[in-house]
């Protein structure tokens, strides 16, 4: 038996020692690989094929920032005849949100016509004509001279006039809806509700 385990010792060892052997090699060959790539990709870089490359790509480089620059300048003049369209479309969600703006203050001024209180009424008159002066603003005096219904809105601003110098001027629910329709009717046609 001490044969056997002789035998299995000396076999065991020389195992061993052919394994590490083995490492070593493997290892020392590992390291001249790497040694050799690290040489070979250096003497890459130096080649005449990788100045080419370089050169190739900056050459691709330069086309694609001149191509890039063209379409830059052409879009700008695109976008610039564009600008008639893309300005409407900008006018038409200011002019919807003013419309907006008017509808709010003028349910306000209905609100308080509603309530059945002469100083409501009467600030109702005054409320409606600063809205119609505002949305006159906006637009332009010159349009009101186109208006139909200039004459009651004129008339409405002389119970506006009345309201304004007189303290104990008396105002009626139906002298108030006159004028109150005289306004609507004038915000209608300038397209403000």
């Amino acid at each position: 038996m001490d044969t056997a385990n002789t035998v299995n010792s000396n076999y065991a060892n020389s195992y061993d020692i052919a394994v590490k052997q083995s490492m070593i090699k493997l290892t020392a060959q590992a390291k001249d690989a790497w040694v050799n790539f690290g040489a070979s990709a250096v003497d890459f870089f130096k080649s005449y094929t990788f100045k080419e490359i370089v050169f190739t790509l900056k050459a691709i480089s330069f086309v694609l920032s001149f191509l890039a620059l063209i379409a830059i300048i052409f879009l700008f003049f695109k976008m610039r005849a564009l600008g008639g369209p893309v300005k409407q479309i900008v006018e038409v969600k200011e002019k919807k949100k003013k419309i907006k703006k008017v509808l709010k203050k003028w349910a306000k001024i209905e609100r308080k016509f509603r309530s059945g209180v002469e100083s409501n009424y009467k600030l109702a008159i005054l409320d409606a004509d600063n809205l119609y002066e505002e949305v006159l603003l906006g637009i332009g005096h010159d349009k009101e001279k186109e208006l139909k219904s200039l004459d009651d809105i004129r008339n409405a601003k002389k119970l506006k006039r009345y309201i304004i110098d007189d303290s104990g001027f008396i105002l009626t629910k139906e002298a108030t809806e006159i004028s109150l329709n005289a306004y609507k009717g004038g915000l209608e046609e300038l397209g403000a509700l």
